[in-house]
């Protein structure tokens, strides 16, 4: 592709490996927000080069918040879902935001988006889901979101807290609040895919 002068897509092939190079690697579930970042970004790029104008994306995260212990692969279903649900209908102008900053003695992690927002059941669906991720839920919404909220909370125990805010037309916003595990010995070495 290279050798044909196709740069573009030299670049979507290397991020798409790089992102499966991650998702795969199963010796190392345990990562830090650096690589959590580095692979969320790469996902955003190939989205973005899928999808168009439909949406774009910021990314606001502060440097000294790089060797923060996370799970691998935590946000994904919460960008996934702006961009198949919340842009849902929409041809251009969608935005996904994902900050990150001090508070207190935890991290908080924001993931937001200008999309459509949830209708009630579906937000009364999805806070269940946050408080009580482990019980079977007799639906198809929410899966993703109950399976990464349930290995979060197995990490982080009872110190982690979700916030879920949403309205239809209002977008739809989640504030991890995220504690530091002192035991991270269990963390494969850092390493960034670029």
């Amino acid at each position: 592709v290279i050798d044909s002068g196709n740069y573009k897509t030299s670049l979507l092939i290397k991020k798409l490996s790089n992102i499966l190079r991650y998702t795969f690697d199963q010796k190392h579930q345990d990562v830090y927000m650096l690589q959590e970042m580095a692979w969320i970004e790469q996902y955003l790029f190939l989205q973005k080069s899928r999808y168009e104008d439909m949406f774009d994306y910021e990314i606001d995260f502060p440097p000294e918040f790089e060797d923060w212990p996370c799970r691998k692969l935590m946000l994904q279903p919460f960008v996934e879902n702006s961009i198949l649900h919340g842009f849902d209908g929409r041809q251009k102008g969608g935005i996904i935001r994902i900050q990150g900053e001090a508070c207190g003695d935890r991290f908080k992690l924001i993931r937001s988006d200008n999309g459509i927002g949830m209708d009630q059941a579906t937000e009364d669906i999805i806070r269940n889901i946050l408080l009580r991720p482990s019980v079977q839920h007799h639906h198809s919404v929410g899966i993703g979101i109950s399976n990464v909220v349930t290995r979060m909370k197995m990490y982080y125990k009872d110190e982690l807290e979700i916030v879920l805010n949403t309205g239809q037309g209002k977008g739809t916003s989640f504030t991890f609040l995220i504690p530091k595990i002192k035991n991270t010995e269990r963390i494969g070495e850092k390493r960034c895919a670029s």
